[in-house]
């Protein structure tokens, strides 16, 4: 594919039910003096020419950041390959120079202002249809770049019920991105109160540089 073709949309991931949180909105929680759908914005939206916000209960409190709120088309808690599908077909039908679709979790803070650019690098080098990331020995399915011919292969899983990302990436053509060093705090996933502690400590030293 030529890159000066390529036009890559987003979307920020937000559909999960956030069970391990108490099925609190999880983006939508306080991190310093911001939430941490404030922080995603700061890093996605400079990567990408469109965002959108894939969300499936609460749209109204999401409706303030201005983006367009996309919901899932497959029912029985499908996960966020869902959420990638239904980017997909929004790009198809709104956006017809629309190549690709990055996504960025919507628990994950902080991550690289560039990984949506370096993963394309690397699609494009392997002539490959989905790109995604590997940081310190972590597996990073969501952080990933999906070519938007992967649309009819990835409802045809769906229609199965086949909702693993990983499995699904690993079944097809894919480029892996590995990061042996990030920035303290990348990549930080907000799967539990744990974590969320963790993230507030950082979120504090980061407000005070």
């Amino acid at each position: 594919m030529n890159p000066a073709n390529i036009h890559v949309n987003g979307v920020i991931l937000a559909g999960g039910k956030g069970s391990r949180m108490q099925f609190q909105e999880k983006p939508l929680l306080a991190l310093g003096n911001r939430r941490v759908m404030d922080w995603i914005l700061q890093s996605a939206t400079q990567q990408v020419s469109q965002l959108l916000i894939n969300v499936n209960k609460a749209a109204e409190r999401y409706a303030e950041f201005g983006l367009p709120l996309i919901s899932d088309s497959f029912g029985n808690d499908p996960g966020p390959l869902a959420g990638i599908h239904a980017a997909m077909l929004w790009s198809l039908a709104n956006d017809p120079g629309c190549t690709h679709v990055a996504c960025f979790p919507g628990d994950v803070p902080w991550f690289d202002n560039d990984y949506v650019q370096r993963v394309l690098g690397l699609m494009i080098h392997e002539h490959t249809q989905i790109g995604w990331l590997q940081t310190q020995q972590q597996y990073q399915p969501l952080f990933s770049v999906w070519d938007l011919r992967m649309e009819r292969l990835l409802a045809q899983a769906l229609e199965r019920g086949y909702y693993s990302p990983m499995a699904f990436t690993r079944l097809h053509s894919n480029s892996l991105l590995v990061l042996p060093e990030t920035k303290s705090g990348h990549y930080l996933n907000l799967n539990s109160p744990e974590d969320l502690v963790l993230a507030r400590t950082f979120a504090e030293q980061c407000t005070q540089d």
